[in-house]
């Protein structure tokens, strides 16, 4: 892969902190008189280069990466756990419950059900139910089996 210059990079920063293509261009290679069109074909020709796109590609990666590092590290400062949401959450619905606020214990159980990733087991369950019914087999029916946690 050819290495970009200095406009070519920069450009790649811009859009990547953001910055509308348009933008971008304007501020890595100066302002311009060309037309609107011009700017437009400009633009097209730059982001069409492997090369451009590779490049942000490659920042884009990095700064997910840098993002992903600052949220493990702002976690473990906190040293909040999944565990720690779950007692919460268990104690907030029990307290809602003796407190006769159904809605809000409802509302904390369904959290804790998210929290587990049981959500998305049961919709998967009730997906395999509906294709049975719509196959017409006489064997379709909930299933009350346990859940398994992951």
């Amino acid at each position: 892969m050819s290495k970009l210059n200095v406009k070519e990079e920069l450009y790649c920063q811009n859009v990547v902190t953001g910055l509308s293509k348009e933008e971008a261009y304007l501020k890595a290679f100066g302002s311009t008189d060309r037309k609107r069109k011009t700017l437009n074909n400009l633009i097209y020709l730059i982001n069409k280069k492997s090369k451009i796109q590779n490049r942000i590609k490659e920042l884009l990666d990095e700064r997910k990466k840098n993002i992903q590092a600052a949220d493990r590290d702002f976690f473990k400062d906190i040293n909040y756990t999944r565990k720690d949401s779950f007692i919460k959450l268990k104690e907030l619905r029990d307290k809602a419950e003796k407190g006769g606020q159904i809605k809000n214990a409802i509302n904390a159980e369904n959290s804790i059900i998210d929290l587990l990733g049981l959500a998305a087991q049961r919709d998967e369950e009730d997906k395999e139910l509906v294709l049975k019914i719509i196959r017409g087999e006489k064997n379709a029916k909930k299933t009350n089996k346990p859940r398994e946690t992951k």
